[in-house]
């Protein structure tokens, strides 16, 4: 009997159990910010856990650091976002979690595409709320605000979101898991 390995290629059209691992825990962020706005930091920890062992199975240590700039990566490029709290915790987090499995060239993909996709679901959100204009009016309002605070530097700005309700929230998981899968299924042969 043949034994299956976290690399091997095998069922639906060349999907790894590695890879496999990654889509359900995407999926369960998904489902999760979407109905609590809330990403486990238990599904996302032990997430970044199985995309390091497997790495380290598939690719001893040389997988392990591949793993861990894949993690270090979202985490850097979004520390800013977060401080403006313009993403969220746990959004950063689920990036990291995928950096562990994809290596540093796929969440690149996976960062730019969830992105792309998240401002798509934002135009649909705002033409659904049918509030466009105040939502740019309140953006320019928190840039001037910003400005403003960056000439004290003593004080952390207030949350893009402070005053908003539900008016300004959105769920990023939806869009970082679809790409998620958009990377395991079609991108994923073209990344080194």
């Amino acid at each position: 009997m043949k034994q299956i390995l976290l690399t091997e290629r095998n069922l639906y059209e060349g999907i790894t159990i590695h890879e496999m691992v990654l889509i359900l825990i995407a999926v369960l962020a998904a489902e999760s910010d979407l109905l609590w706005r809330v990403i486990p930091n238990t599904l996302v920890l032990g997430g970044m856990l199985c995309g390091m062992a497997g790495s380290v199975v598939s690719g001893g240590l040389p997988g392990l650091g591949k793993s861990l700039c894949g993690m270090a990566l979202p985490f850097l490029m979004l520390s800013v976002l977060f401080y403006f709290h313009m993403i969220g915790a746990g959004d950063i987090k689920l990036f990291m979690a995928a950096g562990s499995f994809a290596g540093p060239s796929g969440i690149l993909q996976i960062l730019v595409n969830s992105f792309l996709a998240g401002g798509v679901f934002s135009l649909v959100i705002l033409i659904k709320r049918d509030n466009f204009i105040p939502r740019l009016h309140y953006l320019a309002g928190y840039i001037v605000q910003l400005r403003q605070q960056s000439l004290r530097f003593k004080e952390r700005p207030a949350s893009y979101l402070d005053g908003t309700g539900e008016d300004g929230r959105f769920c990023f998981a939806l869009p970082i898991g679809l790409c998620i899968l958009y990377y395991c299924f079609l991108c994923r042969r073209n990344v080194p």
